[in-house]
């Protein structure tokens, strides 16, 4: 087995909008071999598709999405992976 790179690609952010709230989740990409998992894609297509492309990273390359918990501005996006896993700390594994 070899090491494992972790790379913090965003920084979160929540903040009170009219009525509502403009939030996205941090991002962190692991690298292991050539394994990737993606913690909490978010809920901003641009940000995610602007630190994949950053990374080098496409979206078919992502084997595991973890998700830190079930909040919206954290798992939005994490569809959008066709051959990725989808793991979630509150309900283990949600999608095969």
């Amino acid at each position: 087995m070899g090491s494992a790179e972790i790379v913090y690609i965003s920084v979160g952010y929540a903040g009170k909008l009219g009525r509502g709230w403009r939030a996205n989740a941090s991002q962190c990409l692991i690298r292991s071999d050539s394994k990737y998992v993606l913690c909490d894609p978010g809920c901003n297509r641009e940000v995610l598709d602007s630190n994949l492309r950053k990374n080098n990273v496409n979206y078919e390359d992502i084997d595991l999405v973890f998700l830190s918990h079930n909040h919206i501005d954290h798992i939005l996006l994490a569809g959008l992976f066709p051959r990725a896993d989808i793991i979630s700390y509150e309900k283990k594994q949600l999608q095969k």
